[in-house]
Formats: structure tokens, sequence, C-alpha cells
């Protein structure tokens, strides 16, 4: 008895869903690059999304985020449309959104129109929030600091949208996330229209990640 329960047992990657409901693949693809020479099914790896009042899904490539090394990542995010769709090499850039950024992740969806985008450049240390519409990217908070300033951002993360409509962004303050570093909430409160410049710091909060 305790040499057949010792014994490892197969285990299902399927989805399990209560009874009237359906799984089915929303966005894939095919003929992506897995490594030198091969290639793998479905598309590069992303970790952050939103959808728009509309239904478009908004995704954001991992990249090299997460992890060492001196390149680093510069695309555009995807935006697929509602319906979903199957994606290749060959034709992926007619669902590219917005111009390329470093490291981009999507942030937040405020009011279902207005995509947040956080990026950062390893190198110079500056973080930057982006607020995106049709397309367009606008500098919201962060970026190139006075001469002789701390950057206000260094490695923005996620982002969140309260009441009000002041977005707050949860930002890297060690040089390796991911690996047991803090990470500090920071308040950017920025109106409509409201430039880099036009922001106040808020008090931020600790966690462990």
């Amino acid at each position: 008895m305790v040499a057949l329960a010792l014994l490892a047992l197969p285990s299902g990657a399927e989805v399990i869903v209560p009874s009237g409901f359906g799984v089915h693949a929303y966005v894939s693809g095919d003929g992506f690059e897995a490594g030198v020479g091969s290639s793998v099914r479905g598309i590069p790896s992303t970790s952050t999304l939103a959808f728009d009042e509309a239904g478009a899904l908004y995704l954001g490539r991992t990249g090299r985020r997460y992890t060492g090394g001196e390149v680093e990542d510069l695309w555009p995010l995807y935006r697929i449309p509602l319906g979903g769709a199957r994606l290749t090499p060959a034709m992926e850039a007619q669902y590219f959104y917005g111009p390329p950024l470093l490291n981009a992740q999507v942030a937040a969806m405020r009011a279902g129109r207005e995509l947040f985008i956080t990026t950062f450049d390893r190198d110079r240390k500056v973080g930057v929030v982006y607020r995106m519409l049709g397309g367009r990217a606008e500098l919201f908070a962060g970026g190139t600091p006075p001469a002789g300033g701390p950057p206000l951002l260094v490695q923005p993360e996620g982002a969140a949208v309260d009441a009000p409509r002041a977005v707050s962004s949860t930002h890297a303050t060690s040089a390796s996330p991911g690996r047991g570093s803090w990470r500090r909430a920071k308040a950017v409160t920025c109106g409509s229209g409201a430039t880099g410049r036009q922001r106040r710091r808020g008090s931020g909060a600790l966690a462990r990640s």
C-alpha cells in the first residue's frame, strides 16, 4: 500500500469548468521560434493583458523583462480584435499596436478606452508610464528627470485606477525583480490630459513579492 501511494500519478493540464461551460483557444499561433532552429505552437510569451470597452484584447510580451542579460526587448503591444486570432510570424504585424517600447507591459485600462503601459530602460535606470489612446503613446509619468535629480520611476510594473481615476503604479526597487525583491506602490495623480510634469508623489506601501 505504501509503495502504491508513492507512485507518481499522471497529471492533466486541461482546464476543468462547471457544467454548461466550454473552453476554446481565443488567441494562438504557430511558427514562432522557441530556440535555435526550432518552433512551437502558440504565440510569444505574454504576461500582461487588458480588454477595452469594444472587447479588443491587448497583450504585452514578457520578453526579457524578468531575466538577466544585456539584451532588452523592443516591441509594440498586440491588439487582438473581438473574436480572437491566430498569429504567425508572417502576419503578426497586423496585430501590432502603438510604437515599439522597451520592455513594455500592459498596466491598466481606464474607462475602457485609455490603456496605460509601463516601460523601463535598464541601463539608464529610468522608467515610464505611458497613456495610450488610438495607438498613440504619450508620457503620463516618469521619464528622464531634470538635470541632477533622481528619476520618479526606475522600473514601474503594474498599475491600477482608483475611483477618482488616479493611477497608482507598483515600482520594483530591486535590481533583480522576481527574486524576492521589494516592490513599492507609488501614487501618480494626474487628470485627463496631464503631462508627466504635472504629478505628485503619494505615500507607498511595501509588499514582499
